[in-house]
């Protein structure tokens, strides 16, 4: 479910720079718990402002206030407005100034962060939600610290709705169809059908000497002549059979990217699609023909789910597998109809010609958009390997802002998974996927960079990725702030 706010911030991101190596993980040193909790956020190093000056109403934005040298949240009603809503950063900002020398900014912070945690408890599992502290320094007397804003400023995405969901549907629809992306044409196969018309001259002679002659009687006679049949030139007919159909790619399509044909060259893809998915792939071996890759198509995935089209296009070849699973996280059920293992919309197909990922693509996103954030992507592996049991690797294509609902499945999971994260420019990576790939000695892909090693982390050690910390606890990654 990445979300439009965000997604377009990064188009026009394509370019012809060589291919970065493998990243290197960096373990740095670190104190502190790295749960998301308020002792854990006190981690964060504040960053020094005179004033922060509130703006009223302002769109896709919640302000809780708390009061000066208080910890109580005054505006808990508010938090409906983040009902069903993507968060992605959250700002604390409160005065420098102390009213006695022995007050502890530390301690009444985190009784702060507590409080937002209790009212909006989504926040202790986002692990990609961007934080921030801001200490005001514009105050010299008691009365003009009163007067400063003390409290938390929320920005947020809205999550998909059903009519969302129809109007990126028609806006992939509407891409496939562009002309500057190529285009399919129908593959007929001919064939001739020779026949030969006869009809009935007279009646043939008994005596063979009279047949050589090639005499023919008008009438059948005592002697119960047989019939002379005469043939006629054949006719050919041509038979026409639609078999499939080709994609014909643009013109000037040959630049060679990593392996695959690049679609660099494309006009509209060069100018409105962040490259994600195909940046990955043109780095990622796929080594074995029983790869199964795994689509999110739920709300807001449109873009991504484009590139794997278009990367298909180029790629496809008749009699290799071909094995995917798209998934929408329960073709539209209310999320208390969604049961860990068995929340559906999960659609496991082996593709047999160039279209059928397109078809059954739209087939799936008609289904369902995914509605609630969190989503069945270990339901999905399950099942694609089930379906294909031969299947040696999965290669996801997940959404950063999305959780994923059913963790709990990871242990049934044993072929590694390459996560391609999608929607994590700039941000914090979702540790649900660094715990997959992790568990299953799997790896890690974004736009840039690839993360090949996580599986070799041991406990307690931490891992710098994206300019973020990520400590193993008990086998699990944590955000470190």
């Amino acid at each position: 479910m990445i979300r439009f706010c965000f997604l377009f911030v990064f188009f026009f991101s394509f370019s012809l720079a060589q291919v970065p190596k493998s990243t290197e993980i960096k373990y740095p040193s670190i104190i502190g718990s790295s749960a998301i909790n308020g002792e854990a956020l006190l981690e964060i190093k504040p960053k020094r402002i005179e004033k922060f000056k509130v703006e009223k109403d302002k769109l896709n934005e919640v302000i809780f206030c708390v009061p000066f040298a208080g910890a109580q949240i005054e505006n808990k009603k508010d938090k409906k407005k983040l009902r069903d809503k993507i968060i992605l950063s959250v700002q604390l900002y409160y005065s420098s100034y102390k009213l006695a020398k022995d007050f502890s900014q530390p301690i009444l912070n985190k009784s702060r962060f507590d409080s937002l945690l209790k009212i909006v408890p989504s926040l202790k599992r986002n692990t990609y939600v961007k934080w921030e502290v801001f200490e005001q320094t514009g105050a010299k007397k008691e009365e003009e610290a009163k007067k400063l804003f003390h409290g938390f400023r929320i920005t947020y995405c809205d999550a998909p709705t059903e009519e969302s969901a129809r109007d990126e549907l028609a806006y992939f629809k509407r891409v496939l169809s562009l002309d500057s992306l190529g285009y399919y044409e129908n593959v007929v196969e001919e064939k001739y059908k020779i026949k030969a018309k006869t009809f009935k001259t007279g009646y043939d002679p008994i005596l063979k000497s009279r047949k050589e002659k090639k005499i023919v009687y008008s009438k059948k006679g005592i002697l119960n002549r047989k019939e002379h049949i005469d043939v006629a030139a054949p006719e050919t007919t041509i038979i026409k059979k639609l078999v499939g159909r080709r994609y014909i790619p643009p013109k000037g399509l040959s630049i060679d990217y990593g392996g695959f044909r690049s679609p660099l060259s494309i006009p509209y893809v060069k100018q409105h699609l962040d490259s994600t998915v195909f940046k990955a792939l043109s780095r990622i071996k796929i080594t074995t023909n029983n790869t199964l890759i795994v689509v999110d198509v739920t709300g807001s995935m449109a873009p991504y789910s484009l590139q794997i089209c278009l990367w298909n296009r180029l790629n496809f070849k008749t009699g290799q597998n071909n094995f995917y699973v798209l998934f929408n996280d329960g073709d539209a059920k209310s999320t208390n109809q969604k049961k860990i293992g068995s929340t559906g919309g999960v659609y496991p197909i082996k593709i047999d010609s160039v279209i059928d990922l397109e078809k059954n693509m739209i087939k799936v996103m008609q289904r369902g958009f995914g509605g609630d954030i969190p989503e069945n992507n270990l339901e999905a592996i399950i099942a694609g390997i089930k379906k294909f049991p031969n299947t040696k690797e999965v290669i996801m294509i997940a959404d950063n802002y999305a959780a994923v609902r059913d963790m709990i499945l990871l242990e049934k999971i044993n072929v590694p998974v390459k996560v391609i994260l999608c929607g994590s420019y700039n941000l914090r990576y979702n540790c649900d996927y660094l715990n997959i790939a992790k568990k299953t000695k799997g790896s890690l892909h974004t736009m840039e960079q690839d993360y090949i090693n996580i599986y070799n982390t041991k406990e307690g050690e931490v891992l710098e990725m994206n300019g973020f910390n990520y400590k193993l606890i008990k086998g699990k990654f944590q955000p470190v702030f």
